[in-house]
């Protein structure tokens, strides 16, 4: 149970945040042809029509986000062509600046994004969401939490970084 809630959570996180359909191959029920909408009817139980809705939602903006990650990463390698001894800081700077709009505008979509399927949804499809997207709403008061040695809140060692 607390696999398959973790695993809805970073579907839901990943889906929102604009990953490829290869990030959820692992999800429970979920197959290796599956896209973001399909995710989102599986975990959201969306209708046809919502499905439809929410489809046409993701065409629209998903080559608007496309274009802009790809901008962004050129502008990424610009910027470390021009760093190192021989920086030139003034290059450096202008491009980290369009790459900030970039950022910004990337940010920006992602948050209509996420409004437009809202939108859609009912008031409960809504607040599964938000729980899979809030692991502090999933995991009350540290419960189910460990760091990365599978410590607990409860250990005294728990969150320090050694075994």
């Amino acid at each position: 149970m607390l696999r398959r809630k973790i695993t809805q959570l970073l579907t839901a996180t990943i889906l929102l945040m604009g990953s490829g359909p290869g990030a959820f191959a692992q999800a429970p029920g979920a197959t290796p042809t599956m896209d973001q909408v399909d995710h989102l009817a599986l975990y959201l139980e969306l209708t046809d029509e919502q499905q439809k809705q929410v489809r046409a939602i993701f065409d629209a903006i998903t080559p608007q986000m496309e274009t802009l990650q790809l901008k962004a990463r050129e502008l990424h390698l610009k910027v470390r062509a021009a760093s190192g001894p021989d920086y030139d800081e003034a290059t450096i700077r202008k491009h980290a600046a369009k790459m900030g709009k970039l950022n910004g505008e990337m940010i920006a979509l992602s948050a209509i994004l996420q409004s437009k399927v809202e939108a859609r949804l009912t008031e409960t499809q809504r607040q599964t969401l938000h729980r899979l997207q809030n692991p502090a709403q999933m995991f009350p008061e540290g419960e189910g939490r460990q760091d990365r040695y599978g410590r607990s809140p409860g250990d005294p060692h728990y969150g320090h970084d050694h075994p």
